[in-house]
């Protein structure tokens, strides 16, 4: 099952235009129904907060439910939820709302959780008065990670900005408590700051299976697991159901639930959600269709007889488990990817349920990409090291392709490092993205498309060559097209108003010219250090690449190599 690239790319153009247009405004709706109800957690008939008339505006909403059915908004100085249908917006996009769900994700997102582990204190300190929950977000609809008992002294990390709840580090648990049952001893729960601290992780972290597609193989594996279960208590049923008799011996295990890992379940919950329901309601039944056969079998007597109504009874919860079985396989084989090999040279883009084959293009390397009216846009994976600079060019070489570029982590792939667009192109067709400080050792995603493959835009047709180039002394190698040879290189220089004019990578005396040269040397991986390589042609070559590592006293020498060796 491989999905289209473009089908990510209308997903991820949302993104880019709220970039290269405005920020986000501030949201308000307005309830236009007779009534609103505001409720602890994102679902119907969840507790209700409260009411409010038709005509009330709610002037703080700050997140959306995964769904996009609801919205978070402040009741009374409280977290409630909303649902949509009886408002409208009259201000802001609620679809630039982060997602949040109590039930799902803790205070602040995974990104910077305000609950879970924690060895940050305070010289705040307050008594509690009264036994008292700690919750993942200050609200009742956060999930409890833990209990206080009256009389327990605990650190106040932080407050919300109406005072109703506080963060607390109870033993290395940051979580969030009713204000109102503690005693503040000699300073005041204001001397807090509002939303507190960041959590060293997350609460309710699995060690296993924290992909999308890895819980779904993993349904798919407890599936086949339980399916001998099944297939034992049918055919111990079918045969108590001939001859009236219980065969009291070799029971089926008991298959168990399971539970989706909660960042992973937080970030698919429309998808993961009904299949965890239906997955644990399955073998719930299974359990059950088990449970009355050893039932029969413990009951006093030497026959175990097994009435009619009982066995019928039992088949037909036996077929309800059949066709659970049947419907998880068939909706999960429809959602797994069947088809995505990876090879050495490529890399897997998993994003928003959608699998997606990249090529891997090494800093450095220049790819020429042609497009079409049924080829608008294509992705690829890059790696780099914290703290190098890099530059992404695209040059048009033939057509009408507009270019946009994006650069994003590859596991958060919207949220976007730098955007380029054809506006920024110099006069010879070059497409030039501000440079940026990659933040962190790791995989990236750089997306390239047609600005113009909106409705109603003339089809691209045409070609354009793609390099990163690393950024070393503030200058970098450009892009240029050969017609007479139709080559492109890199050569010196910079574009004006970008870059100073300099060449920055010259070929070490006595040694190949590295792959930004052309030459036949490569880099080996970004992440070497010196003891790490063959040859000092290789560390030339990852040095040119933007390994700055590799050359602390910056003068162009790495790993001490001397000109001419090996």
């Amino acid at each position: 099952m491989r999905k289209s690239l473009v089908a990510l790319v209308l997903v991820l153009w949302l993104a880019v235009s709220a970039l290269l247009t405005a920020a986000q405004s501030n949201v308000r709706i307005l309830v236009v129904n007779e009534a609103a109800n505001v409720r602890i957690t994102p679902a119907i008939g969840a507790e209700v907060l409260g009411s409010v008339p038709g005509g009330y505006v709610f002037e703080i909403v700050n997140a959306r439910s995964a769904d996009g059915q609801w919205v978070r908004v402040d009741f009374n100085g409280d977290e409630g939820w909303v649902n949509l249908t009886p408002t409208v917006v009259l201000q802001g996009d609620v679809n630039l709302l982060p997602v949040a769900d109590p039930r799902t994700i803790p205070y602040g997102g995974f990104e910077a959780p305000r609950a879970g582990q924690s060895s940050q204190t305070s010289t705040l300190m307050a008594e509690v008065t009264n036994g008292v929950r700690i919750r993942s977000g200050p609200s009742q609809g956060y999930p409890t990670i833990g209990n206080m008992f009256a009389g327990t002294v605990v650190p106040i990390m932080g407050r919300t900005v109406s005072n109703n709840w506080v963060q607390v580090n109870y033993n290395g648990i940051l979580g969030w408590s009713r204000s109102a049952f503690f005693r503040y001893l000699e300073r005041p729960i204001t001397d807090a700051p509002i939303d507190g601290v960041v959590a060293d992780s997350p609460p309710i972290i699995s060690e296993t299976g924290n992909e999308y597609f890895d819980v779904l193989k993993l349904f798919l594996a407890r599936l086949d697991l339980a399916q001998p279960s099944l297939d034992n208590i049918r055919g111990k049923w079918t045969d108590s159901a001939l001859s009236g008799f219980a065969v009291c011996r070799d029971y089926p295990a008991r298959p168990s639930d399971y539970i989706v890992p909660q960042p992973v379940l937080a970030q698919n919950y429309p998808q993961l959600f009904p299949i965890q329901q239906q997955f644990n309601e399955a073998m719930a039944n299974l359990r059950q269709a088990i449970d009355l056969y050893i039932e029969i079998c413990d009951f006093p007597g030497t026959n175990n007889p097994v009435g009619e109504g009982a066995a019928s009874n039992a088949l037909a919860l036996v077929a309800v488990v059949d066709q659970g079985f049947a419907n998880l396989r068939a909706r999960l084989n429809e959602l797994i990817p069947g088809d995505l090999e990876v090879g050495p040279d490529e890399c897997l883009l998993l994003f928003r349920n959608t699998g997606e084959i990249l090529k891997i293009l090494p800093i450095g390397t220049i790819k020429r990409q042609f497009f079409a009216p049924n080829d608008r846009a294509v992705g690829f994976c890059f790696d780099g090291t914290a703290g190098l600079i890099i530059q992404v060019q695209v040059l048009t070489i033939s057509g009408n392709v507009s270019p946009i570029v994006a650069v994003s982590q590859f596991d958060n792939p919207t949220n976007f490092l730098g955007v380029g667009q054809a506006s920024t192109s110099t006069a010879s067709g070059l497409t030039l993205l501000n440079p940026i400080t990659l933040p962190a050792d790791g995989r990236y995603l750089l997306l390239l498309y047609d600005q113009g493959s909106g409705a109603g835009a003339e089809p691209p047709q045409g070609e354009v060559a793609i390099v990163i180039t690393a950024v070393v002394s503030g200058v970098t190698p450009l892009l240029v097209y050969d017609q007479a040879t139709n080559t492109v290189s890199l050569s010196g220089g910079s574009a004006p108003g970008v870059l100073p004019t300099s060449t920055p990578f010259g070929t070490p005396p006595g040694f190949a010219s590295s792959t930004l040269g052309g030459g036949q040397i490569s880099c080996p991986s970004l992440a070497y250090t010196c003891n790490q390589f063959f040859t000092c042609q290789e560390a030339y070559a990852c040095l040119a690449a933007g390994n700055l590592t590799l050359d602390p006293d910056g003068n162009g020498i790495p790993c001490n190599c001397a000109a001419g060796t090996p």
